[in-house]
């Protein structure tokens, strides 16, 4: 039962708004590599003027999820600041224990 984590990361650059959209089954540390919000935006969308954007500008959109034997488990949060991303990450790991666990239960 793989996990789906997906981030979204929103910010206006020189008057127009710019988005980043990230999807993989590694989790969330994957998606940042230790890298803020920030540093992922910048790095990660088009900036032509190389404007520079502050953390509290950016929203973060987090969305983890994984198949369960009653259908879909997972937790969302929206306009999240850089705070969050531990907090959503130990949520995110506690999932996926409770997935490992429940199959080995079953096996």
């Amino acid at each position: 039962m793989s996990m789906q984590t997906s981030v979204e990361i929103k910010g206006v650059l020189g008057g127009t708004e710019r988005k980043f959209y990230f999807v993989n089954n590694a989790g969330l540390e994957a998606i940042f590599r230790g890298r803020t919000p920030r540093e992922l935006f910048l790095q990660n969308v088009s900036n032509p003027g190389c404007f520079d954007i502050q953390e509290e500008d950016l929203r973060l959109n987090i969305h983890v999820k994984r198949q369960c034997s009653l259908g879909v488990a997972g937790f969302q949060a929206f306009d999240v600041d850089a705070d969050f991303i531990q907090e959503a990450t130990e949520k995110a790991r506690a999932l996926e224990r409770k997935a490992k666990d429940n199959f080995l239960l079953k096996h």
